[in-house]
């Protein structure tokens, strides 16, 4: 799990919660490192409910956007949608089943 550190700048706020909630949502339920290690990771994927998100990094972009296209965050149309959270999840844990976020 080890993507965060590298990630946390550029992400939005609401990609960093999504990590946050679904590691200890798994916490929770039991699946501890033990687990994970006999799971199929390529059956294994993150569903998330999520209505909106990245709003501050699109944000960003549109300040941006108005001094120069230059200075726009090349990151900004896929942090700025709604299943990056679940994505973002999925990539640090290494799953590679479907991954949605609704």
């Amino acid at each position: 799990m080890g993507r965060t550190p590298k990630f946390s700048k550029r992400m939005d706020k609401f990609m960093l919660y999504s990590l946050t909630a679904g590691k200890k949502a798994l916490q929770d339920g039991g699946v501890n490192e033990d687990v994970m290690e006999e799971l199929d990771k390529t059956k294994c994927g993150v569903l998330i409910g999520s209505a909106m998100g990245g709003m501050k990094v699109f944000n960003d972009a549109i300040e941006a956007l108005r001094i120069s296209y230059r200075k726009m965050n090349p990151f900004c149309v896929p942090f700025a949608t709604t299943n990056m959270g679940s994505t973002m999840l999925a990539m640090d844990l290494g799953w590679m089943g479907p991954n949605y976020s609704i």
